[in-house]
């Protein structure tokens, strides 16, 4: 494959993943699906492995997003949609991988309608191709979500060398950051479900009773029925349920949460990350903190 192949290829796949899991997905997961399931299917990956000057990810990472210039000029693909760290498809971007079955085809097509909307917009200064990256001459697009996806995925990284109870008292140490009272934080051992118990007030007089069940698994996804387990400990409807994970959960797994009679909220490692970064500030002084140290970068935008 040469370099626009190989960014067609993974712009097709990428839309795929967001259509079968979105529509919005987190940039993070994203490229975890693409490195785990499909680069592998490419026989000269080794040659984007590298990095392009300035740049922090792999080259494939770098030309893919560039492509997805064009799914974007042809209303298919948004990305940094609906905030920054998210991927979006849109409505026809779905029927586009219907009708144009074949990353082939989808590419040759959007990249057509990306010579339309140039030609309509001459004040475009974006005229360089995807080809063009790999020449000495030519700087390849500098795209922020490069920083914060590196920033994100360091933090991942480090929070799998946590242990199940150091999540555990990280989860509970962002909760009182976000001033919540923890009330309760199950020892080590069985928890009946159970791992934290917490209130909006010191005296917890306030309703709700907030339930957390708290999962470690970076590399595993929570199912419907790990989600109705734990909807089985929400006894009333002065109670709610939080339910954390360092990993991710099924499409059925939200679906089902969602349109529980319960209040069930599921919390995945990504927006854990989002919810540290956050409150980090207040987190600052604990020995929770000292478990996942972060550091805020200014940067020019």
């Amino acid at each position: 494959m040469n370099t626009t192949d190989v960014a067609r290829f993974l712009s097709f796949e990428t839309m795929k993943y967001c259509a079968d899991n979105g529509p919005t997905c987190t940039l993070s997961e994203i490229l975890e699906h693409l490195e785990k399931n499909v680069i592998n299917e490419i026989s000269n990956i080794e040659e984007y492995s590298s990095k392009y000057d300035g740049h922090t990810s792999p080259r494939w990472v770098t030309i893919m997003k560039f492509q997805l210039i064009d799914f974007d000029k042809s209303g298919w693909f948004k990305k940094a949609f609906p905030k920054r760290g998210q991927w979006t498809i849109t409505p026809e971007g779905i029927e586009a991988l219907k009708k144009y079955s074949t990353w082939e085809k989808l590419g040759a097509e959007a990249n057509l309608r990306y010579r339309q909307w140039s030609s309509q917009n001459p004040k475009s200064k974006n005229e360089t191709n995807v080809e063009d990256l790999d020449g000495s001459d030519v700087d390849a697009p500098l795209d922020i979500d490069d920083l914060i996806e590196t920033a994100d995925l360091g933090i991942k990284k480090r929070l799998k060398k946590l242990d199940p109870y150091q999540f555990q008292d990280l989860v509970a140490s962002l909760l009182k950051a976000m001033g919540y009272f923890v009330d309760f934080v199950a020892p080590k051992g069985k928890d009946g479900g159970v791992d934290l118990v917490c209130y909006q007030d010191p005296m917890g007089v306030q309703s709700p009773r907030v339930k957390v069940q708290i999962k470690h698994m970076p590399e595993s996804t929570i199912s419907r029925p790990m989600v109705s387990e734990f909807a089985d400990v929400i006894k009333s409807k002065d109670e709610i349920g939080i339910y954390v994970t360092s990993g991710s959960y099924t499409r059925d797994a939200r679906a089902h949460a969602i349109g529980h009679e319960k209040h069930i909220r599921l919390v995945d490692g990504t927006e854990f990350v989002d919810l540290y970064k956050e409150y980090y500030e207040q987190l600052l002084g604990t020995e929770e903190a000292d478990l996942l140290p972060i550091t805020k970068v200014w940067h020019v935008s």
